[in-house]
């Protein structure tokens, strides 16, 4: 009797052995499944990569438009400020004439011809006379190409006197007459003192041939 008892608990015991290492080997498994399915590290780290050079271009973009907007906002108050400041009244005995300074570029209001011959000169240099008088001859003579004016330097502007001697980069205390050749409102020569007239000249002629 005991014997068969013994049996059956020995067998009772391997049974649930066998079924305990069963549902083990099941349960590894389906652990191993899931462990499986996990993203492999090589893709996280391209995920991680690709996400980080994201919000780099993201940062990047973000940038380059606020330096847009810096930009812009610079050449506008620029422009504005330009064109306020430097517009200035040209005077002569006779008559006036507006021009504006842009960018190392006059604009002369009114003015259709494509040359332009500035004589700037203190009123006590009687000299400056006689090359006045021959300029205006020469002017005459070129009418359709060029227009000349004469401006005595203590009736304009300190300001437009800075800024044409910046224009052309020499000291505003130099000596006069100051004669400026400009083509399209570009500087295109100039003759610091008394000059010879056919060096003036010379220079009229090839402005007008270009």
């Amino acid at each position: 009797m005991q014997k068969n008892i013994l049996k059956e608990v020995n067998s009772f015991l391997t049974s649930s052995t066998l079924l305990i290492l069963i549902l083990f080997t099941l349960s590894a498994c389906e652990d191993k499944k899931q462990t499986n399915k996990s993203i492999p590290i090589e893709n996280s780290t391209e995920i991680l990569i690709n996400e980080d050079k994201k919000v780099q271009s993201e940062k990047h973009q973000n940038t380059e438009v606020q330096k847009d907007i810096h930009l812009t906002t610079a050449k506008e108050k620029s422009s504005v400020t330009s064109t306020l400041s430097n517009t200035y009244v040209l005077k002569e005995k006779k008559q006036t004439n507006t021009v504006t300074l842009i960018n190392k570029k006059l604009s002369f209001k009114d003015i259709s011809q494509p040359i332009v011959l500035i004589t700037l000169f203190k009123s006590s240099c009687k000299p400056c006379l006689s090359q006045i008088k021959s300029l205006d001859k020469v002017s005459q003579k070129y009418h359709k190409q060029i227009f000349v004016m004469h401006l005595i330097k203590e009736m304009q502007d300190t300001k437009f006197i800075h800024a044409i001697y910046d224009l052309i980069d020499i000291n505003s205390d130099s000596e006069t007459p100051l004669t400026l050749l400009f083509k399209e409102g570009e500087i295109y020569s100039h003759f610091e003192g008394l000059a010879p007239i056919e060096m003036i000249v010379s220079d009229i002629q090839q402005a007008i041939k270009k």
